[in-house]
């Protein structure tokens, strides 16, 4: 399958070398399922509060690099906190799971990401139901020696690891198309 063998006069001429992609099909291979749990952020460990961050992950906390980190992480944006005190303006990542069902399949889905949070040991700065079946989830290191409130990188590994949660069941069903 795919595409013929060139022939040898095809070969001399040097038929085809200025084209773009590559001259076969054979290159179009498909990753096995399941691959994200060795690559990507989801693979990656939690650094605990004991552990030296590498100077990749101090970058991390400016706004450019968390929004370069922020594509790595479909769904999820960077926001300001509103609210009074030290929490006015602190950078936060959040997610909207919309198209939920109704309020109990909003209430499973809090409880599979708090036990998965909880798992990790790692907090939420907030998760909850706005309206009857949209659940928002907030994520924010609280304090880091010498930064203050920001996003880290734990924040995008366990934003990594909430979107590998299985929703199908949670979800509306999609709507009948009807082609008349």
């Amino acid at each position: 399958m795919g595409a013929r063998d060139i022939r040898e006069g095809e070969m001399v001429t040097g038929f085809g070398s200025k084209t773009l992609g590559e001259a076969d099909t054979l290159h179009k291979i498909a990753p096995p399922k399941g691959i994200e749990k060795f690559i990507g952020f989801a693979s990656l460990p939690l650094r605990g509060p004991g552990q030296e961050a590498p100077d990749e992950a101090n970058e991390a906390y400016a706004e450019e690099a968390a929004y370069t980190m922020r594509s790595r992480t479909p769904g999820w944006r960077l926001v300001a906190l509103s609210g009074s005190g030290a929490n006015n303006g602190a950078p936060c990542l959040e997610q909207r799971f919309e198209t939920l069902k109704d309020a109990a399949a909003a209430a499973e889905l809090i409880g599979r990401i708090e036990a998965l949070v909880g798992c990790y040991t790692w907090p939420l700065e907030s998760i909850g139901v706005e309206g009857n079946d949209v659940v928002v989830a907030r994520l924010r290191t609280a304090d880091l020696p010498g930064v203050g409130a920001c996003v880290s990188h734990n924040d995008f590994v366990m934003a990594a690891r909430i979107n590998g949660i299985d929703l199908k069941d949670l979800k509306k069903p999609p709507k009948k198309r009807n082609w008349i």
